[in-house]
């Protein structure tokens, strides 16, 4: 993938199109160039990320905020000497994982929302 400013100077280096071009390659050469916009790829790849219904979100913010819970939970304990550390550090990466795995997804899925929004 190419980055902004690269485009913008592959632009500058290309020969400006003479006259005598056909249709089909201004097309060509068009279509060339949104296949490397970033954006138009960003664009491609966000309308594949599905919207999340009311009830998907309201069961992701459940879940996140048990995540945090026993996350909170798992602190105390280790700290009043009910497990070990190695079982502390066991469970905290799994709940972290999980945290951060439900918050991508509401993220992913609203940014795809913010999109669709501003196209309109």
């Amino acid at each position: 993938m190419l980055y902004p400013s690269e485009i913008l100077e592959r632009r500058k280096t290309l020969e400006p199109m003479s006259r005598n071009n056909t249709e089909v390659e201004r097309s060509a050469f068009e279509r060339h160039d949104e296949e490397e916009d970033p954006l138009a790829v960003y664009l491609k790849q966000i309308k594949k990320i599905p919207l999340l219904t009311a009830e998907e979100e309201k069961k992701s913010y459940i879940e996140i905020r048990y995540c945090k819970d026993m996350l909170a939970r798992l602190s105390r304990d280790k700290v009043a000497g009910k497990i070990s550390s190695a079982e502390y550090e066991r469970e905290r990466a799994i709940l972290e994982k999980k945290l951060v795995d439900v918050k991508n997804r509401i993220i992913t899925a609203n940014l795809r929302l913010v999109v669709s929004i501003a196209k309109k």
